[in-house]
């Protein structure tokens, strides 16, 4: 069961922190991830969902990791997700990209 995101700023400050360590892989995955979900699995083939995740990821190496973290953070209030219990984060809609904070 997925819960709405009810913390308090200092938890909000965590959940940027615990984003600034993922690494860039981790972070351009999610990021990635969270607009095929929104956008282009449904009702596409998986050769074409493979081709845009590819080009997707490679873009997203040109940008700072400080704007990776920036996006991911918007992505979690946005997806305003958490596991049963608030011990994880979703950055993705899906809740496929989950951290602890």
């Amino acid at each position: 069961m997925v819960w709405s995101i009810d913390i308090t700023n200092d938890g909000w400050n965590d959940i940027y922190e615990a984003l600034s360590d993922l690494t860039e892989h981790q972070l351009i995955e999610a990021i990635t991830d969270d607009y095929l979900e929104k956008n282009i699995y449904k009702g596409f083939k998986q050769q074409f969902i493979n081709r845009y995740f590819k080009l997707a990821y490679e873009l997203y190496k040109f940008a700072s990791f400080e704007s990776l973290v920036d996006k991911a953070y918007n992505l979690v209030e946005e997806n305003d997700s958490m596991d049963n219990g608030g011990f994880k984060f979703w950055i993705d809609k899906e809740g496929y990209h989950r951290y602890e904070f």
